[in-house]
């Protein structure tokens, strides 16, 4: 069972906004080592961190939203499923699949830094620029969600 008790995220009567906000601000805190390391010319490392990041807040947004988070580590599963079917959907459907090569270049920046691959200094500039816009973007929708 979850709701909203003085503005507070309680699930099944645990207060999960403390962890909530915990959450967000590792976000913070994970995208600002992204921009630090674009300075240090570790391009690879910046975008995977970033995509960590994204992936923290979309969890951190079902959590919130629904009380659960999906079981799914695809970035573009976790942003379709964060709405029922209808236009909304189909406007994140739309974005996802503008963004397919970025959201793949996200997903493979992990085995990239394990592997000493290198990106380009404005490949991972632009990342992390599309992962600020979507955390934006779904800030924004938040609230034309449906909730269930």
């Amino acid at each position: 069972m979850k709701n909203t008790v003085g503005g507070s995220l309680n699930i099944g009567g645990v207060d999960f906004q403390a962890s909530l906000n915990d959450l967000r601000s590792k976000v913070r805190e994970l995208l600002l080592l992204a921009g630090r390391m674009l300075d240090e010319e570790m391009y690879a490392m910046a975008a995977h961190n970033a995509s960590i990041a994204l992936h923290i807040f979309l969890e951190s947004l079902h959590l919130e939203m629904y009380g659960i988070v999906p079981v799914t580590s695809r970035l573009r599963n976790l942003v379709i499923t964060l709405v029922p079917p209808g236009d909304l959907e189909n406007t994140l459907k739309r974005y996802i699949e503008e963004n397919r090569g970025l959201i793949e270049k996200l997903e493979a920046a992990y085995k990239m830094s394990l592997l000493s691959e290198e990106l380009s200094r404005e490949e991972a500039a632009e990342l992390l620029e599309f992962v600020n816009n979507t955390i934006k973007l779904l800030t924004e929708l938040k609230n034309r969600i449906p909730k269930e």
